[in-house]
Formats: C-alpha cells, sequence, structure tokens
C-alpha cells in the first residue's frame, strides 16, 4: 500500500495538484496510524509539509516541517521513498523559504546555510534541491547577487560533474535572472 500512495503523492506534487498532494500525504499518515509504522508517520509529515508549502499554507507547513525535521534521525528504507534527498535537507531548505517569507531573514539565511552543508553529505541531487530551491532564490531575493553568482558557480559545477540535465537548466535562467537583475540595480 505504501508505493502505491508515495507513488500518487509523486504524481500529485509533480504536477502541481498541491491538494491532491495533501490529500495523499494525509492518507499516507492515517495509514502509518493503522500500521504502527513510525517510518511512514515520518514521510507523512515530511509530505505533508511540502503540500502545504506549495499551497501557500505556510504556517502549517512550517509546524510539519519542524516535526518531520525532529524525526529525521530515522532512515527511510528505498522500497518506502527514493526521493532525491534527505529529510533533514530537505525540511531545513522548505523552513528556510518560508521564513524568508515571513521576514525572518537572518533565521532563514542560516538554515539555508545548515541545509547547504547538510546537502553535501547527502545524495548528489540535494546539492541541486537545496541550492535551486532555497539558497538562489533567496541571495536573488536579499539582492545580494555577489552570494548569488558564488551560489551559482558552484551548482554550474555541480551539475556539469553530475550531468544533471534538468538543473542544468535552471541554472542558465538563474544566471539570465541574476544578470538582468544585477544590471537593473546598477550593478
Amino acid at each position: 500500500i505504501v508505493a502505491p500512495l508515495m507513488g500518487n503523492w509523486c504524481f500529485c506534487y509533480g504536477t502541481a495538484k498541491f491538494p491532491n498532494a495533501l490529500e495523499t500525504a494525509h492518507r499516507l499518515s492515517a495509514t502509518a496510524g493503522r500500521m504502527e509504522d513510525p517510518t511512514l508517520a515520518l514521510i507523512g509529515r515530511k509530505t505533508t509539509a511540502q503540500s502545504r508549502h506549495f499551497m501557500g499554507r505556510h504556517e502549517e507547513a512550517l509546524v510539519a516541517a519542524g516535526e518531520a525535521l525532529a524525526l529525521s534521525w530515522r532512515k527511510i528504507p528505498l522500497h518506502y521513498s527514493s526521493a532525491p534527498l534527505g529529510i533533514p535537507t530537505a525540511m531545513r531548505l522548505l523552513m528556510a523559504r518560508i521564513l524568508w517569507m515571513r521576514g525572518e531573514f537572518g533565521r532563514a539565511s542560516d538554515l539555508c546555510a545548515q541545509a547547504c552543508l547538510e546537502a553535501q553529505d547527502d545524495r548528489p541531487m540535494a546539492i541541486c534541491h537545496t541550492l535551486g530551491l532555497a539558497a538562489i532564490p533567496i541571495a536573488l531575493w536579499n539582492r545580494d547577487y555577489a552570494a548569488c553568482d558564488a551560489l551559482l558557480d558552484t551548482l554550474e559545477r555541480h551539475v556539469r560533474r553530475y550531468s544533471i540535465g534538468l538543473w542544468q537548466t535552471w541554472a542558465l535562467n538563474y544566471r539570465a535572472v541574476l544578470d538582468l537583475l544585477a544590471c537593473g540595480d546598477g550593478g
């Protein structure tokens, strides 16, 4: 039952059907309760946090992400989830984005830095996600173009090293945005 639920959540999340993803996350959590499976419960918290965040329900997402992070010492078996990054990294990058939106720029930057450090010891895709979904956007939002340029250099080197085509496109697009913004701000 876990694999079909995870497959459905990934499909809904990946196609931006976030209400459906949230419904599936709740089904994962309910299944975890019935099976008394703490690992599945952790996946339920993670998927709930991610779904709520992209639905704009940031406060609820922050709570769920904190709960998942607190339990993230538990390792997820591959047959449960082949996620491209570990739960600690995923939850820290999500929380950093939310904290930035709340105006907590210092806390957001600190949490993002933790996620970036942690991503170095995670799977290769973790660096892509952390840089592309948190560190680079936060640097752009803060108008810290020098930091953004350095982060983009790191992402570009990483995606060339591992031949990660999707993130090569993201890096090219971020580079264009950075060039446009830096020129527009006179820098």
